[in-house]
């Protein structure tokens, strides 16, 4: 539903829910974290994916963290704290393809 309302670009419905969720269920604060994603709003965001525990989406968890530090960077040539969050969520994983997600994304801040 979340999805949906983001492509429908449904900002007050979300904003309304964001507002009213319930923090105990644990889905919200991801739900809330790609919301403010969406509107360049890293660093809320990002202190919405720190409430956020699901083991089974840690990985997409730390990817996002990793990306909301680097957006959150003040010289994006300096990216030391952001790779350092890209290995966190490389080393979470034994699968190939998020692996190589990472690796991507970890190429693309080093060449930009």
């Amino acid at each position: 539903m979340f999805s949906y309302m983001l492509k429908k670009n449904s900002e007050n419905y979300i904003r309304e829910y964001i507002m009213n969720y319930d923090s105990a269920i644990g889905i919200n604060n991801l739900i809330a974290s790609l919301y403010y994603f969406s509107r360049n709003d890293y660093a809320q965001a990002r202190s919405y994916l720190e409430k956020f525990e699901d083991p089974d989406l840690n990985f997409l968890r730390l990817l996002l963290i990793a990306d909301c530090t680097y957006e959150l960077l003040i010289n994006k040539k300096d990216f030391t704290e952001a790779l350092n969050k890209y290995q966190v969520a490389f080393d979470s994983t034994e699968d190939e393809l998020l692996k190589s997600i990472v690796n991507n994304r970890i190429k693309f801040i080093k060449y930009q």
